[in-house]
């Protein structure tokens, strides 16, 4: 079997978008170097462009996450790195929280939940395991 581990590291910041008609807030999530995804070895199947275009896709959701925990706690900022794995299938068959500076375990649970239902790419080498670690940075923009 073989394993890959990949750390990515995504900025979250308010940002405001455009859908439709109307406006809202929400958190953007960045990578903080280019040079992490073309640097670096990577041993497997999965590439960290493939990992990070999930993860880019699954924003909103970990973005109204973010938001709904700010009502409660207007000044809650730091880093929630989740660690999980992908199987064969793109299935994420575990994630849990490593580390978290945070202090709102609602909000690590919940990001946690969301990696859970994360879907990967289906790759053709059988007991393939990609494991990820994931350093989600969340900061409150001053114009929010």
């Amino acid at each position: 079997m073989k394993k890959l581990t990949i750390t990515i590291l995504a900025i979250v910041t308010i940002a405001t978008f455009t859908r439709g008609s109307g406006s809202f807030s929400c958190p953007e999530m960045q990578i903080s170097s280019t040079d992490f995804l073309e640097s670096g070895v990577v041993i497997g199947i999965r590439t960290r462009n493939s990992i990070q275009r999930i993860i880019s896709q699954n924003k909103p959701a970990v973005c109204y996450a973010y938001k709904k925990r700010l009502r409660d706690n207007p000044n809650l900022n730091g880093t929630i790195t989740v660690k999980f794995s992908i199987d064969e299938f793109g299935k994420v068959i575990s994630a849990q929280t490593v580390e978290s500076t945070m202090s709102d375990l609602e909000l690590e649970e919940t990001i946690v939940g969301r990696v859970r239902k994360y879907k990967f790419e289906k790759i053709d080498i059988p007991n393939d395991t990609t494991t990820v670690t994931y350093p989600f940075v969340f900061y409150r923009n001053k114009n929010f």
